[in-house]
């Protein structure tokens, strides 16, 4: 996965802006026809020029500028939009920000083995389990914080004012096939692995946010065509990327 260029978001990056830039995508505009919408809206809370150009910069390499390899799973989810409208933006703009970001990535991945063993945590906490991974407190501090603030945003968290603690937002439960296979795409695009144990793809924390249909391993490929399913043994699958 070379997205180790493009480390995360520099500064909170809201979801209604990448709904709208997904919306303006899927119906043909490319990212100077979007340039001035997007603006308007990002400006409606961000008044700096300097912040609006760096969150324009970050909603373009999630929507308008994949990396070469991403460039079918975008189209994808264009499509995918295009199929099933607004209703799945979220998990469409959570896709497409996990291979933009590696440290997107990183952030998401944490974040669900957080709650996976707590019904809580902290933003310390995850930092620190950020610092163990990246290094450079520092930095992790910093960039760790607005990706989070991001996620929080987004609704798949919720912040306790008192205690200063996150919890798991509102559930999501993915019912379209197509769209589920997609996510598994994207989970394995980030583990850097060219295939996965088909029961550990699906368990990938990255994807904490949403409840996928059990869906039968040999129907990944006709729902998903970047996918491929190796059987490994009579009980054991694996699911891989087609190159």
């Amino acid at each position: 996965m070379s997205t180790t260029q493009r480390i995360g978001f520099g500064k909170k990056i809201r979801l209604d802006w990448l709904a709208l830039a997904l919306r303006l995508r899927a119906s043909g505009a490319d990212f100077e026809a979007a340039r001035a919408p997007l603006s308007d809206l990002i400006a409606e809370t961000n008044k700096g020029k300097v912040a609006i150009t760096k969150a324009l910069s970050n909603v373009r390499q999630v929507i308008f500028a994949p990396t070469e390899e991403n460039e079918a799973f975008t189209a994808a989810a264009l499509g995918l939009y295009r199929e099933h409208g607004e209703r799945y933006s979220l998990e469409l703009v959570w896709g497409l920000s996990l291979v933009s970001y590696s440290f997107f990535a990183l952030c998401a991945e944490n974040t669900g083995r957080l709650l996976r063993l707590n019904e809580s945590f902290t933003a310390a906490e995850l930092v620190r389990r950020l610092t163990e991974k990246a290094g450079d407190r520092g930095f992790v501090d910093r960039v760790g914080r607005y990706n989070l603030s991001s996620i929080l945003d987004w609704g798949v968290l919720k912040l306790d004012g008192e205690t200063k603690e996150y919890a798991r937002g509102a559930a999501r439960k993915v019912t379209q096939g197509d769209l589920a296979a997609w996510l598994l795409e994207a989970a394995l695009k980030v583990s850097q692995k060219s295939a996965l144990p088909t029961q550990q793809l699906t368990a990938n924390q990255a994807l904490f946010p949403f409840t996928l249909p059990i869906l039968p391993t040999t129907s990944l490929p006709s729902l998903n065509p970047r996918l491929m399913v190796t059987r490994l043994s009579l009980n054991e699958e694996q699911v891989g990327l087609r190159d």
